[in-house]
């Protein structure tokens, strides 16, 4: 049996004494007993629920020169730093993690006489990670959809909860603007929803920043002002690194990496978000645009891994026998999620920006400015469309 190493919460792996401090979140010192793994290059098992102790299960892990492809009959192996290495017969040896750096991975160098590397191969690390947060305890009960909430309307009184302090015409241009444009639910409306505001309220009760609502219609409102959060101008700046840089990869290991430090993540997932070359960007952004919650983060080889997650307008899955997961190809930097987004399409990326951008009051002055851009331009349009219509039904070829 592989024997587990056990960290405590500031991130160090000791199994029957305490090791040194790590000198970031993401190395370990391992200590304690190992055992000869059954199969050669077992992986290394990453696991952790919530608070509790993170676990790395795995023994000694048998390295052959026949594992090489290159021929090297005198070849020597080198291990990773804070690697032990014993060699226990011709072209045999068995190795184990002392040190283990999560983000660099782990792989073993072939090395010829002359000490130059001839071949090299990775050790597999797996990992099974789920969030502290009680994800099924802090959710809206009910979907995102009309169906289940009725017609809600932009709410003048909570757009004065959401912002901070602007001049009152100011407001008028962002509330009659993007503000509407967003926050509101309408049967048979092809864009419109809460689902940012949802999630966003729903981390901020995991985290303890947001009380039990007294009822539905109390969380609703809540629910309206997370939304509205969303044109904060921190928020808009933290999403905009995540737009342009559009990796599903990088979101996925932010993730991980979140679980890994401390249990929990803050992040949710804005998914089917178009890369900013495409032609549709800005209506893409607009209708396709979702969000969801991550939860249970695992990672089965370098290339795959899925993440399961809270989606606003499924909220009757979450830790059903068949989750909502997104499934990521991180070979190819890709990902898969329903028929939202396929494993095809190389267009869209995600967004993995933190809870705090989110909490308190805040200025939108990025997105009143955009409002004013967008109402100036459609009086443009109308106006010109007028003048249009009238030269054409003056024409002498239109009487």
């Amino acid at each position: 049996m592989p024997s587990p190493w056990e960290s405590s919460q500031e991130g160090r792996l000791t199994a029957d004494r305490p090791g040194p401090v790590p000198t970031n979140g993401l190395q370990w010192f391992l200590y304690g007993r190992t055992t000869v793994a059954s199969e050669p290059l077992n992986a290394l098992r990453i696991t952790r629920t919530g608070l509790a102790p993170t676990k790395v299960e795995g023994g000694w892990i048998e390295i052959e020169r026949s594992m090489f492809a290159a021929n090297v009959a005198d070849g020597q192996i080198s291990v990773p730093t804070g690697w032990d290495v014993e060699a226990v017969g011709d072209g045999r040896w068995r190795i184990r993690p002392i040190r283990l750096h999560v983000q660099r991975g782990a792989a073993v160098a072939l090395v010829d006489a002359d000490g130059v590397t001839r071949d090299s191969i990775r050790i597999p690390v797996t990992y099974n990670l789920r969030s502290s947060f009680e994800i099924k305890r802090h959710a809206f009960g009910l979907p995102n959809s009309a169906r289940a909430l009725g017609t809600i309307d932009p709410n003048r009184q909570i757009f004065e909860e959401t912002y901070a302090w602007m001049p009152e015409p100011l407001k008028d241009v962002l509330f009659r603007g993007l503000y509407s444009d967003i926050v509101f639910i309408r049967p048979g409306a092809r864009t419109g929803g809460l689902c940012t505001g949802m999630a966003r309220w729903a981390i901020a009760r995991g985290l303890g920043r947001e009380p039990e609502p007294v009822n539905q219609s109390v969380a609703l409102e809540r629910i309206a002002v997370f939304h509205g959060r969303q044109l904060f101008d921190r928020a808009l700046l933290a999403a905009a690194g995540w737009f342009f840089r559009a990796s599903p990869r990088a979101a996925f290991f932010a993730v991980r990496d979140d679980l890994l430090r401390t249990g929990t993540t803050d992040r949710a997932l804005d998914i089917a978000i178009p890369k900013p070359l495409r032609r549709d960007v800005l209506r893409a952004l607009v209708e396709q645009g979702h969000t969801v919650v991550p939860y249970h983060l695992v990672q089965e080889s370098d290339d795959y891994g899925w993440i399961a997650v809270y989606d606003p307008n499924r909220p009757d899955l979450i830790d059903a026998d068949e989750p909502r997961i997104i499934e990521f190809d991180l070979r190819r930097d890709r990902y898969a999620y329903g028929t939202k987004v396929t494993f095809e399409q190389d267009n869209v990326g995600i967004v993995a920006v933190r809870q705090d951008v989110y909490m308190g009051k805040r200025t939108a002055l990025l997105a009143t400015a955009a409002s004013a851009l967008m109402a100036l331009f459609g009086k443009l349009l109308r106006r010109g469309g007028r003048g249009h219509d009238a030269a054409r039904t003056s024409s002498p070829g239109q009487q």
